[in-house]
């Protein structure tokens, strides 16, 4: 259940998902990827790293959590997280992703729309396996970079979102998982909001202008289809 108390107390950016201040778009985008979570998290420890504003800790938490570790660089959102999600099940930590670490392993890390922001994604991926289990999982999401920087050739590129250093195609991301001694399955990487992918701008304006597949393509979490997501989700194992 996700509390609506104190949302006016962050101003909405672009940067960071405020349920209720976001846009509707957004808000679906991202409670849907948390949905898609909880499928894993019964009875587990659960690490939510870069958790913003607190909704999708709580959403763990409420899904079946044994207990939630909610970490986020800004302290701004983690103040509102602890004010508006919080619950005896829930420790809200304002650190680094690349440095966090109190000396306990989780069963799961689930990072959400982060990989893309943090300027050191080989640093961060490296903490993130080391503060897993043996056999434990990743939930990673990004968005795909042949459809939200389609100008960009690679994830050197600077992508359109202001806020992000780099962008993933879903092959990039998963060899990077590898290199970092993840396990993904083709069975494990699953999208949202799946559209056509034309590999030229000319049609492809086209095709957003008639379609508006932004919008109105499924914002649920499912396995990947011959079409192209606009975010991808991928759980990787330890």
């Amino acid at each position: 259940m996700l509390s609506r108390e104190g949302i006016m107390a962050l101003v909405f950016t672009g940067e960071r998902m405020i349920p209720g201040i976001s846009p509707k778009r957004i808000e679906d985008d991202h409670l849907a990827r948390y949905r898609f979570a909880t499928r894993y998290v019964y009875n587990r420890y659960i690490l939510d790293i870069a958790c913003g504003t607190g909704y999708g800790t709580r959403m763990l938490l409420d899904g079946g959590a044994t207990y939630v570790d909610g970490v986020d660089i800004d302290e701004e959102a983690i103040s509102f997280a602890q004010e508006t999600y919080g619950a005896s099940q829930i420790s809200y930590y304002t650190e680094d992703i690349c440095s966090f670490n109190h000396g306990r392993k989780y069963d799961v890390v689930v990072s959400f729309e982060t990989i893309e922001h943090v300027p050191d994604y080989s640093c961060t991926l490296s903490n993130l396996y080391n503060l897993l289990h043996d056999r434990g999982i990743l939930i990673i999401s990004s968005p795909n970079r042949l459809i939200t920087s389609p100008t960009a050739t690679s994830f050197k590129d600077k992508p359109d979102n202001t806020f992000h250093t780099h962008e993933f195609s879903i092959p990039e991301l998963t060899a990077i998982l590898a290199e970092h001694r993840f396990t993904v399955r083709r069975n494990n990487i699953f999208g949202q909001r799946q559209q056509l992918f034309f590999g030229n701008n000319y049609i492809t304006k086209i095709y957003n202008y008639t379609f508006n597949p932004m919008f109105r393509a499924d914002a649920e979490v499912k396995p990947i289809t011959r079409m192209s997501p606009r975010y991808f989700i991928i759980v990787a194992e330890k």
